[in-house]
């Protein structure tokens, strides 16, 4: 019965494979291949039916072939193996030929070299085992007997490896080919899938993807017991209680019990609502789309994926997932169908099968006629007959519907057929599997029937009966625990299978709690790598760095810490630990106790390996110890003083003879604390004093004695440490534990050694030795040359001595300063100083002897200067004082007492002459009579410039509590200068310019100074009268002072309205703008000092007015001060007020000839690519003196007449122009209604200017005016030179040229026309604009209304009134133009036939 349940749960995956998987999958994909091939027959008939035949056989295929690789994955692990890799047992012959090749190296190598090695010549007078043994044993003897039971070791380990030699061959090679199997079963199904892929795809690029053609299509209408309708979005309201439908869709006519099946292949599962069911992973839909179908009853099969036997279930289109339940409006039954991606939802109609069309049927309603005249029938009869009747099919013939001869799969292909035979026979390994892995049937249940583990475990049985595929997917043999199969076995009364259950249980549990312990540093390589792995830690990195990091994991450190009164880090442990290199120890977390794992070599020939352990329980007042299997409890409460003892451990060897393990202790007990020592031998079994090895855990540890209170919580003794450690053999010990050790127990000892100096214990600053180069070693030493750039060649004095040198060496400001090295010896050893290299920091380390313990301790003082930040720092350990070099009392000695014992003085004068501070630095300590480390030192005074922050962090109010709370001169001057107003405020007086200048025009110094400012503002005016030089003059009282602070502001303003600039000067500060691109009246400011907010401000106004400028100007220096400003002087310096200053003549000044815009601009320090302001614009315009003809208003190309425009053109004229350009963007021009006049606005935008021209020819008056902004000329065209070329400028900078040409007997001018804007000597222009080149102007008739009175008429005063003059008709052309021009104001130039006019009239 036991060997048949065990055989059950190691063969039920291999045995379901074979049984089950393989042949159901191996039928499915035969069927699926039938239904493939039966769809291709109708690929052409019906190509929509038969892909989704197609695809519902693929799907069948592909989870076919998914349950057969979930199949092999399941034999590979339970045969153990790795993912679709061969297991190295597959292939055991050549694994064990190796195997055997490689100890028959082994057993040759210690054939060969232990021979070698156990022959070895031993003096008999030296031989150790010899002389343990008396002579029984000898070294030559034992080592052969180790060499031969190594011999028969490796013989006894290489035997049973011969016998595995061809083992499960056969069951290699069919399990091969089995997964050779699947995988071409996967490659085949691939193969099929892509083409069906191909094909679906052009199916839906034609009808878009379609649900099957089972799913339901009919939408339900509206009534029913619903009052809304099943369109998308389908509504139920079907009256309250009766909730609608969580996500919107269709609902789809279906009769209750009706098989529902999936409209599209994918995932299905149970839905959180009841009576719904969604497909995820939908084929054809957009990744991450679901369907949603409710009112459905699903399949058993179907479960929701927090059901613990869920397993995912793939269906294909037209597979059944449900029935129809009945729905909410109960006479129309139907399902609810969603589509969604997201919370999104979609109509899902276009993803329906259309309805079925009815196809028409021919009706004959009437089949007889009747022919009838003057009562007399002529004909009767039926019109189509029975026979006509007849349906009469007109669908026309599919082409290329043939069949395509694919044939048909014979039944006897089907898959298994082949080993039926070997089913029905009950010795094939196919029945032996089966009947081995049938679940026993006689289970018994418990006695009274209750519900008991066995009623839980048979319905759990029960449940993995019905799920065994979710139960198999998830089950491994390496997750079952062995408590759960003690369980099962106690529940089906398996009692000898459990009593063997429970002593391999036990075997293991002893196996792990007896694995030897290993010393890391004893470990070879691949240990440590397997400890680390198993560890869970890294095992990359060198050995050592291996070894640390388990160290590390241990816990094992020396590092000490104190922590309500008890001790961390376990110092009085690790101090008293022997030091003999074979110990690896870790102490409990209270430090009571120990436990060590000891690797001892004896008679070098064997290694033993120990763990003990020795714990004091303070609860129980108990000592535990023990080694290996041997323990031992020792009761302390009658101790009075002390125990000493040895025990037998039983713990035996037979390597030389019989040894045993001898424990060995003894404990001395005194109040609040003891004294244990704890080891153990390898002694002879019957002479215990002969121990060849012996080792201490702990030697003469001390260890206080806490005491447990009745809740359990250890109270502390309180420890007095300087006793507690002055014992003779503890300082014995501290010789030899080195650096660390020594470091621990001065901070042990710490708290004595400074309440004997007076200090407290907050003081200490974890100060490391003194760095003295007598205390490194070469190495060390030569290493910290190198980093300094040093030399690292000479004997070990030189390089001592080259290294002391460099610690007294700075340098600042180019110079460099060596201090003087220690002339007293004495002195030489209690003090090493250094200085900082920028010379600002003197470190002096002080070694102190403790009193009471001999100890010497390393104790830090330094003084550090910063006169950037103006602060002086003095410091013993982690004591400060700090002094504020603002008004500091140069050259005053400071004493500091640091305690009783220790003092410090020191002195630090300032020479501002030349340019350095003296320095003394003086030291009293215990047992050494004071002196100074420096005397009169000279150090340069660093130059901080700009780069210095005033105490406080900058805070002025801090600055000033840090000053006693109040700021004194010198504080305020550095205000100043941290704010750069230093170059503003002085305190000398300011002089102003000793000779008035005579000014006729300008400002007028009498009214400049504003009444309020007269009695600390002196002013006078600048040498071009347009400026004024000023000095204020006041008394300030320093802000968080009682003092007062006389101070002066120079400060000149100067506008020159020739060269249109300003000058602004503020004490040192020089400020000057070219005013190009200034805007009349907009407020400018300048600022002054340093910040984010500078503290000075000049802010200024100029207006225009007809006769010059008017100027404003003001003056704030303000210091912020606790959020507010401190201005000085509190009004601010209004010192100019609408104050007016004339315009300039610069017609008188400027040459138009050599005028140069370009070097005009750069003299003004105006970008190029920069335009002109309106004032700059002015300037300029002034300065040519062109601005008198320009219009008061310039032109504006966005309003009429030149806006809208076409091509920079409004032309109004009806009638057609040739050759008519499109403009630059700078130009738009306007056309008139009577065609000949133009007129244009242009824009020259580097200078902010827009002028006007114009042109207009009056055919009436026969006259053409040009015009440019106020200037303009006209000519009469009667005696024009046709062609020649006329223009308007103005002073040649602005220019218009126009020509016009007249060709004989057109009505139509032939125009040139150009504009331009030049302001370079050489020529060059900003703009020059070809607004016309031959462009043809239509001449309209003059006025087609107008009358001449002919008995009035006279041609000679007709002459006369058009400024033509006195004309005869001798007078040549210029007579034959005034009778053209009379013709064609007439209209007489077009008569056929020539005419005269009289002379005389």
């Amino acid at each position: 019965m036991t060997l048949q349940y065990i055989h059950y749960f190691a063969n039920q995956k291999i045995v379901e494979v074979v049984t089950i998987i393989i042949p159901q999958a191996a039928k499915q994909v035969f069927e699926s291949i039938k239904g493939i091939i039966e769809g291709f027959k109708n690929i052409f008939k019906d190509p929509k039916t038969a892909l989704g035949d197609i695809g519902g056989g693929i799907m069948n295929i592909a989870m076919s072939v998914s349950q057969v690789i979930s199949a092999k994955d399941q034999v590979e692990e339970s045969c153990f193996f790795l993912k679709d890799k061969k297991p190295y047992w597959m292939d055991l012959t050549s694994q064990i030929e190796i195997i055997m090749d490689m100890a028959g190296t082994a057993v040759k190598a210690l054939s060969e070299g232990g021979k070698q090695w156990a022959e070895k010549i031993v003096d008999a007078t030296s031989d150790p085992i010899s002389k343990f043994t008396g002579g029984k044993f000898t070294s030559a003897l034992v080592k052969n007997q180790v060499v031969q039971e190594l011999l028969s070791i490796a013989d006894e380990i290489t035997t049973p490896f011969k016998r595995l030699t061809g083992i499960g061959g056969k069951f290699f090679e069919r399990l091969t080919k089995l997964i050779e199997l699947v995988m071409n079963i996967k490659d085949a199904y691939n193969t099929i899938k892509e083409g069906y892929r191909f094909a679906r795809s052009i199916i839906d690029r034609i009808f878009g993807p379609k649900s099957h053609k089972d799913f339901p299509r009919e939408t339900r209408l509206l009534g029913g017991g619903c009052k809304g309708e099943g369109f998308y979005p389908s509504k139920l309201d079907a009256g309250s209680g009766v909730k609608e439908y969580q996500y919107n869709g269709v609902d789809l006519r279906i009769n209750e019990g009706e098989k529902v099946v999936a409209p599209f292949a994918g995932i299905a599962i149970r839905s959180d609502r009841e009576n719904e069911v969604i497909i995820t992973n939908v084929e054809k839909l957009p990744k991450g789309t679901e369907i949603v179908i409710t009112n459905v009853y699903p399949n058993s099969s179907i479960l929701h994926p927090s059901d613990p036997n869920y397993i995912e279930q793939h269906v294909a289109a037209g597979d059944p997932i449900g029935t129809a339940r009945r729905s909410a409006c109960k006479a129309t039954d139907h399902i609810h169908f969603a589509v969604k991606e997201g919370e999104e939802t979609m109509d899902p109609t276009r993803f329906l099968e259309p309805p079925f069309p009815k196809l028409p049927v021919w009706e004959q309603k009437c089949d007889d006629y009747k022919l009838a005249f003057m009562g007399y029938t002529i004909a009767a009869d039926c019109i189509v007959c029975l026979k006509g009747r007849k349906e009469n099919d007109t669908t026309p013939e599919l082409e290329n519907a043939e069949d395509p001869g694919l044939g048909s799969v014979a039944n006897e292909m089907e898959p298994g057929r082949d080993i039926d035979h070997l089913k029905s026979d009950s010795n094939s390994m196919y029945s032996r599997l089966r009947d081995s892995a049938a679940l026993p049937r006689d289970t018994a249940l418990a006695a009274d029937g209750s519900k008991n583990l066995g009623d839980d475990l048979v319905g759990g049985i029960k449940t993995l009966l019905n799920q065994t595929a979710a139960f198999l997917k998830k089950f491994s043999l390496r997750k079952i625990k062995l408590g759960s199969i003690i369980e099962f076995l106690d529940f089906l009364h398996m009692d000898e299978s459990k009593v063997k259950m429970a002593d391999v249980i036990r075997t293991i549990k002893d196996v792990l709690d007896n694995k030897p312990c290993e010393n890391p540093h004893h470990m070879t390589d691949d240990q440590l790598v397997n400890e680390l792995s198993n560890r869970g830690l890294s095992s990359e990195g060198s050995r050592e760095e291996q070894i640390k990091r388990l160290i590390k994991k241990d816990g094992i450190t020396l590092e000490l810490m104190q922590d309500n009164g008890y001790i961390r880090g376990c110092p009085q442990l690790s101090l008293t630990m022997p030091n003999q290199g074979l110990l690896y120890c870790s102490f409990d977390d209270l430090c009571l106790g120990v436990q060590c794992c000891a690797t001892v070599e004896l008679f070098e020939i064997f290694a033993l390996t120990f763990r003990g352990y020795i714990r004091f329980d303070p609860c129980q007042h108990t000592l535990n110890m023990g080694f290996d299997k041997w323990t031992k409890v020792i009761d302390l409460t009658a101790l009075d003083s002390g125990l000493k003892d040895e025990w037998k451990t039983g713990v035996k060897f037979n390597l030389v003879g019989e040894q045993e393990l001898i424990v060995r202790y003894q404990i001395v007990k005194k109040d609040s604390q003891m004294l244990a020592t704890f080891g153990a031998g390898v002694c002879m079994a019957n002479d215990i004093s002969q121990c060849p090895v012996f080792f201490n855990l702990l030697e003469d540890a001390l260890l206080p004695i806490p005491v447990c209170q009745a809740d359990g919580t250890i109270v502390w003794p309180k420890v007095n440490w300087s006793d507690f450690l002055s014992l003779e053999k503890l300082k014995n010990q501290l010789k030899d534990t080195g650096r660390q050790v020594q470091q621990v127990t001065i901070k042990v000892s710490v708290s004595a050694a400074l309440r004997a100096l007076g200090l407290s214990e907050d003081l200490l600053a974890n100060t490391p030795p003194c760095p003295r180069p007598e205390n490194m070693t070469e190495q060390q030493l030569k290493k910290k040359l190198l980093e300094r750039g040093l030399s690292t060649v000479g004997i070990r004095q030189v390089l001592d001595q080259r290294y002391r040198e460099d610690d007294r060496k700075c340098s600042v400001l180019g110079k460099n300063i060596t201090l003087p090295e220690i002339a007293i010896p004495s002195l030489q050893k209690h003090v090493y100083f250094s200085i900082a290299r920028n010379c600002m920091r003197f470190d002096a380390c002080l070694d102190i002897t403790i009193p009471g313990i001999n100890i010497i301790k390393s104790f830090l003082a330094y003084v550090d200067m910063d006169p950037c930040n103006f602060v002086l720092t003095v410091a013993f350990e982690r004591w400060q004082k700090k002094f504020i070099l603002i008004g500091y009392n140069w050259g005053r000695e400071e004493i500091l007492p640091i305690s009783n014992q220790i003092l410090l003085s020191f002195k630090i004068d300032k020479d501002d002459q030349q340019k350095v501070f003296r320095i003394d630095f003086g030291v009293q300590i215990p047992s050494v009579p004071a002196f100074n480390i420096l005397s009169n030192q000279e150090i340069p005074i660093p130059i901080c410039n700009e780069n210095f922050s005033l105490p406080g962090a900058g805070d002025i109010r801090a600055l000033a509590q840090a000053l006693n709370g109040q700021l004194n001169k010198e504080a305020f001057n550095l205000i100043l200068k941290q704010f750069g107003l230093d170059k503003i405020i002085g305190t000398t007086k300011c002089d102003l310019p000793s000779v008035t200048p005579v000014c006729s025009k300008g400002l007028n110094i009498s009214s400049v100074i504003p009444r309020p400012l007269e009695h600390i503002l002196r002013c006078s005016l600048t040498d071009n009268c347009f400026g004024i030089h000023c000095c204020a003059e006041f008394s300030f009282q320093i802000p968080l002072s009682l003092e007062q602070l006389n101070i002066t502001i120079p400060l000149a303003f100067d506008f020159d309205p020739c060269q249109f600039s300003l000058r602004i000067v503020l004490g040192t500060y020089k400020y000057s703008e070219q005013l190009l691109t200034y805007e009349w009246g907009k407020p400018g400011t300048i600022n002054f000092g340093k910040g984010d907010n500078p503290p000075a401000k000049i802010r200024y106004s100029i207006e225009k007015y007809v006769d010059g400028f008017i100027l404003d100007v003001d003056i704030d220096i303000c210091i912020p001060l606790d959020g507010k400003d401190v201005c000085l002087p509190p009004d601010g310096l209004h010192i100019l007020d609408h104050e007016k200053i004339p315009l300039c003549n610069l017609q008188n000044i400027v040459q138009i000839s050599n005028f140069s815009l370009i070097a005009w601009m750069d003299e003004r320090a105006h970008s190029a690519a920069e335009q002109l302001a309106r004032a700059g614009r002015e300037l300029l315009l002034e300065t040519l003196g062109i601005k008198q003809y320009l219009l008061d208003h310039p032109c504006d190309r966005k309003r009429k007449p030149y806006s809208p425009s076409v091509g920079g053109w409004n032309n109004l004229c009806p009638l057609s122009f040739v050759n008519l350009p499109s403009l630059p963007n700078a130009m738009d021009c306007h056309i008139s209604e009577h065609c000949t006049g133009i007129d244009c606005c242009v824009d020259v935008d580097k200078i902010g200017l827009a002028f006007r021209v114009y042109l207009d020819i009056d055919t009436c008056n026969y006259r053409v005016t040009g015009g440019l902004e106020k200037l303009n000329t006209s000519i009469s065209l009667i005696d024009y030179d046709w062609g020649k070329k006329e223009s308007v400028t103005i002073h040649r900078i602005l220019n218009l040229d126009y020509s016009i040409k007249k060709p004989p007997n057109e009505k139509k001018f032939i125009v040139d026309l150009q504009v331009g804007a030049c302001f370079e000597k050489d020529g060059s222009c900003l703009l020059r604009v070809p607004v016309m080149t031959g462009t043809e102007i239509p001449q309209p008739v003059c006025d087609m209304s107008a009358t001449i009175q002919a008995g009035n008429f006279s041609f000679k005063q007709w002459i006369y009134s058009h400024g033509i003059g006195n004309l005869t008709q001798g007078s040549g052309s210029l007579w034959t133009s005034a009778i053209n021009l009379l013709a064609e104001q007439i209209g007489l130039d077009k008569m056929p036939s020539r005419f005269e006019i009289a002379s005389t009239s």
